[in-house]
């Protein structure tokens, strides 16, 4: 055998070795993908028993991360649909695959809570003109971009702490001031609703009187590096994983009139609450007429104090259906309490 012949087998077997290794290398790589809640994909990368790191993962042609020490990569809030990937070791392709997202509209309240004077608050007082900042955290924990959804609190105050006392007319039976009563505790069930829109980078917070006592700001784990957007540019809805904050200020007493107000016009009553004093919780209630069975009266005089526990139930909703409830309970403070 010449030389050349010895070394034209020598370099084929050469290729063959180094072809073999390299197959045994990729053949080794078990590479798996799983997909979970909160549009999130974890990529796990072993070569038998052994985590491998430092593989670059591309999904939909995008340079994503690479796996850590551990062998794992995991991307997270993901719009749902379908999704491809490749994965590298520097610059050559090993893998590629496809995984799809699943559909998951969902909306939750972080966060409720008020402020006053700059500082937070457990209670407030329910009858003051002093400015109160009802503060919502929202976070979109789902896999669609949410452009509009409805908040609704419902606050209950303490049947045992609300002091309910008739004036006019002298009601000599127990019966009919229980009665009266526990219809005082059913009209200060406060129920208030808001709407958020977004519309063309447009933001607004309906049902309120005053649009400009209202601020925005966004946090994202994409858009500013997770920093607070106060005025996001063509913002056009809350992406998966988004944060927004909403700051609503006014007298908390103009929450409690308005739904007063809207409550006895549903019930056909004239009704009217004036304010004694804000800081103790007192106001006086005037009635044309009120009445239960067979109890009947007019021109009712009746004094209000608000104080104690109040429990809220908030609930968040899109398109009418409940995706989101929370109990948050806070306080009625009251500076002179009635014995």
């Amino acid at each position: 055998m010449n030389n050349k012949k010895i070394f034209i087998i020598f370099f084929i077997i050469t290729i063959i070795i180094v072809v073999c290794a390299e197959a045994d290398i990729n053949n080794n790589l078990d590479i798996k993908v799983f997909t979970a809640k909160g549009g999130k994909v974890v990529f796990v990368v072993h070569d038998g028993l052994k985590p491998v790191s430092n593989i670059k993962i591309m999904i939909n042609g995008e340079y994503r991360g690479i796996t850590d020490k551990n062998g794992t990569f995991k991307a997270e809030w993901l719009l749902h649909g379908k999704y491809f990937w490749d994965a590298y070791i520097v610059e050559d392709k090993i893998a590629s695959g496809k995984f799809n997202i699943k559909k998951i509209i969902a909306i939750e309240l972080l966060n409720f809570y008020l402020e006053q004077d700059g500082k937070i608050v457990q209670g407030v007082y329910p009858l003051s003109n002093k400015n109160v900042s009802a503060n919502w955290i929202f976070k979109n924990t789902g896999t669609t971009v949410v452009k509009s959804f409805n908040w609704k609190m419902t606050t209950t105050p303490s049947s045992d702490d609300l002091d309910v006392d008739i004036i006019k007319p002298k009601i000599i039976s127990a019966v009919p001031v229980g009665l009266f009563k526990t219809w005082m505790v059913e009209m200060f069930i406060t129920e208030m609703e808001r709407n958020l829109s977004i519309d063309k980078g447009d933001m607004t917070w309906r049902n309120i009187h005053n649009n400009d006592c209202v601020r925005f700001s966004v946090t994202s784990p994409f858009r500013a590096k997770g920093k607070k957007i106060n005025t996001p540019s063509g913002f056009k809805g809350l992406m998966p994983g988004e944060v927004i904050e909403i700051h609503e200020k006014r007298p908390y007493v103009e929450w409690v009139m308005e739904n007063i107000h809207n409550k006895a016009a549903e019930l056909g009553l004239k009704m009217n609450l004036v304010v004694m004093d804000g800081e103790e919780g007192l106001a006086s209630c005037f009635l044309d007429e009120w009445g239960f069975g067979i109890f009947r009266f007019k021109h009712i005089e009746a004094t209000v104090q608000l104080k104690g526990p109040v429990y809220g139930l908030h609930e968040i909703f899109i398109d009418r259906k409940l995706y989101h409830s929370l109990d948050l309970h806070y306080e009625y403070y009251c500076n002179n309490v009635k014995s």
